[in-house]
């Protein structure tokens, strides 16, 4: 199981602690978090033993060959295609990022959701599963330390009192 993998699984196992039957996330940086897509229009939708990927079809090629888990190419609004998907699940308690989900996508969201469902603020789960890091993530951060502190050295040997950047 990759490392993406095991962060979804993890959410998905905190599900019932939240109260939620499914969680979808909309931040930019908890959708990379959790899919490693670096588009600029996706959603993910987390159920119980199930990952749903949204996005249109200018990330069809990208997101077809990165994602694992189940994509779904939408035309036109994708919170139309997480409303399709979540009535077809039967989902009644769908949790969202409160702080991340524009508010027109959340009233559009709940006018498509059947009769008993309904949207529920999950707070910074994902955010607080975020902080801590993995020792992949952990040797990646050391690289980049070594590296930039290896070109901030390189910089200052150039640097000398009275010259412009320019020069």
């Amino acid at each position: 199981m990759t490392e993406i993998e095991q962060r979804r699984q993890a959410i998905s196992a905190r599900l019932p602690s939240l109260k939620v039957d499914a969680l979808l996330v909309s931040s930019a940086a908890n959708v990379r978090y959790l899919s490693d897509y670096t588009g600029s229009n996706g959603l993910v939708l987390i159920t119980c033993g199930e990952t749903h990927f949204f996005t249109d079809p200018r990330y069809s090629i990208e997101a077809s060959q990165k994602i694992s888990g189940k994509v779904h190419i939408v035309k036109g609004p994708m919170i139309h295609g997480v409303a399709a998907m979540l009535k077809r699940k039967r989902l009644k308690k769908i949790g969202f990022e409160a702080a991340w989900l524009r508010f027109e996508e959340y009233a559009r969201l709940k006018d498509l959701l059947t009769l008993g469902a309904s949207l529920v603020p999950v707070g910074r789960a994902i955010e607080e599963q975020r902080m801590v890091k993995s020792g992949g993530e952990i040797a990646k951060i050391r690289k980049s330390v070594n590296v930039n502190s290896e070109a901030f050295r390189r910089a200052m040997k150039r640097m000398k009192a009275g010259v412009r950047e320019q020069e």
